[in-house]
């Protein structure tokens, strides 16, 4: 008996121990991710790395001093534009995107179309008469059962 609480408190121990682990581990990604940002923030605020748009639409970073600084940060900012101007922008013969406009209002369905069509549920009532007539069987075998058992044996 004492062994078994020994063994259970073991337990608790090493589950605290785990629990103990798994929420510094969280604590240290939050830190982590909070320091990243915060870094991040203060090199776009702080201007050490402004990006600026080289002929051909080809976009280089640049540090202050006016070099380019690494080159995952000139990859990084060499992507396309792909928003919805640039890209229309870019079809043949586009100029700006047609305006959008309200027709008449028509009305579609109404509140017919709200309401579901009935449909009779045959499964169902199906499966409640099969079992009513099963409980009948039952009910039958039961009686026969108990009228055999009390008749007198010739």
């Amino acid at each position: 008996m004492a062994r078994r609480v020994e063994q259970k408190a073991a337990a608790r121990e090493r589950i605290a121990a785990q629990l103990a682990a798994q929420q510094q581990a969280e604590r240290r990604r939050r830190l982590l991710f909070a320091v990243s940002a915060v870094v991040l923030v203060l090199v776009i605020v702080g201007g050490l790395v402004t990006i600026r748009l080289v002929g051909g639409g080809k976009k280089t970073a640049t540090g202050p001093s006016g070099a380019a600084d690494s080159g995952l940060v000139t990859a990084l900012s060499s992507i396309p534009d792909s928003t919805f101007a640039a890209v229309w922008r870019a079809l043949p013969g586009a100029g700006a995107p047609p305006r959008a406009a309200l027709g008449e209002l028509r009305e579609l369905g109404g509140t017919a179309a709200l309401r579901a069509p009935y449909a009779f549920p045959w499964r169902v009532t199906l499966l409640w008469i099969a079992l009513g007539c099963g409980v009948l069987v039952v009910a039958w075998m039961a009686i026969r059962l108990a009228r055999e058992l009390g008749s007198p044996r010739p």
